[in-house]
């Protein structure tokens, strides 16, 4: 079955309405931002899988520049959310780290949101589920690639 424009404006309805989910998000102190509380959450699950953890990993894993996410690691920073270590192996490298206070924000925030969320969404099947963030993610590919490929022309 081929998408008519019908179709796409379902989709763009449905992701209006995926986007009102993001409101359920827990508000953050008022030193973060919400951008920040993902931040964190990516730090801490790099630091599961890797010895090291550079602000150039979290840009990477995030998708964004890395002036950016340097910035906003200094505000973690001063705010005592993350502290900069030492790599022995390269001294020009600064790694990064949770603090024991960037950890209670993973632990209180992050985690146990997703385990409350995991509740809510019981009754859908993993199948279906799987299915949607697939299909969501190539879609999101699809239209970047597309908006990529037009340069500075509008999508339109």
């Amino acid at each position: 079955m081929e998408m008519n424009w019908e179709d796409s404006e379902r989709y763009i309805s449905a992701c209006i309405a995926a986007k009102k989910t993001l409101q359920f998000l827990p508000v953050p102190p008022k030193d973060l931002r919400r951008q920040q509380i993902y931040q964190l959450k990516v730090l801490h699950d790099l630091m599961e899988c890797q010895d090291s953890v550079k602000i150039s990993d979290i840009a990477h894993r995030i998708g964004t520049t890395l002036p950016s996410v340097t910035k906003s690691m200094n505000e973690l920073e001063e705010n005592g959310y993350v502290k900069k270590v030492e790599n022995l192996q390269d001294k020009r490298i600064t790694n990064i780290a949770l603090t024991d206070k960037g950890q209670a924000i993973y632990d209180q925030l992050i985690y146990q949101f997703h385990v409350q969320n995991a509740e809510v969404l019981a009754d859908i099947p993993e199948e279906e589920l799987n299915t949607t963030i697939e299909t969501i993610r190539k879609i999101y590919q699809k239209m970047d690639a597309f908006n990529r490929y037009k340069g500075d022309e509008q999508f339109v």
